[in-house]
């Protein structure tokens, strides 16, 4: 008994030392996801062979609430993402893209539109969003890192409530969307 918790503590402790964003880690196969995360859900195969998976990570972090890891046969955990929960108050969403903008930018510069804060003010951003007529969000593209880009947007899906949704993708997401695997 001694023996197996040894080698379970050992290793969720090099799983650990492997972690990326929320302690999950890029190109980790379905058993390592599943030996350091709640897995909660799953969706059938995409075209691009990846399952999604609702999860509960090892390292949630505020504002986040829901958790999504995209697992490849081939390439492993290639995407992570991460949502809040809805809000209807505009300025508390506001608020809550800044304070996750600034979290995120030390991973690098966020690349936005310069009038982003100036529309997150509108009374109708919810409204447009919801219709696919606004994009509100920062990419980053970090360099010295397991993902290759990190990107922060405003939705909204019914255009009275919005939510932000931090979106990490593995460096093989170029291999995985042209289906060059």
């Amino acid at each position: 008994m001694k023996k197996t918790l040894s080698i379970l503590l050992l290793l969720f402790l090099a799983l650990s030392l492997y972690a990326g964003p929320f302690g999950l880690g890029m190109d980790w196969s379905l058993e390592e996801l599943a030996a350091s995360a709640e897995i909660l859900a799953s969706s059938g195969k995409d075209s691009l062979g990846s399952v999604l998976y609702s999860v509960l990570p090892p390292e949630p972090e505020e504002p986040y609430a829901n958790y999504f890891a995209e697992v490849n046969d081939t390439f492993g955990l290639w995407r992570i993402i991460a949502a809040t929960e809805p809000v209807s108050d505009i300025m508390v969403l506001t608020e809550t893209f800044k304070e996750a903008l600034e979290a995120i930018s030390s991973y690098g510069e966020p690349t936005m539109d310069s009038d982003t804060f100036v529309k997150l003010s509108s009374p109708e951003v919810l409204t447009y969003l919801a219709l696919g007529e606004a994009y509100l969000g920062a990419v980053i593209i970090p360099s010295d890192e397991d993902f290759t880009v990190l990107s922060l947007t405003v939705e909204s899906d019914d255009g009275e409530t919005g939510y932000l949704l931090l979106d990490c993708w593995s460096p093989w997401l170029t291999a995985i969307v042209s289906g060059m695997y």
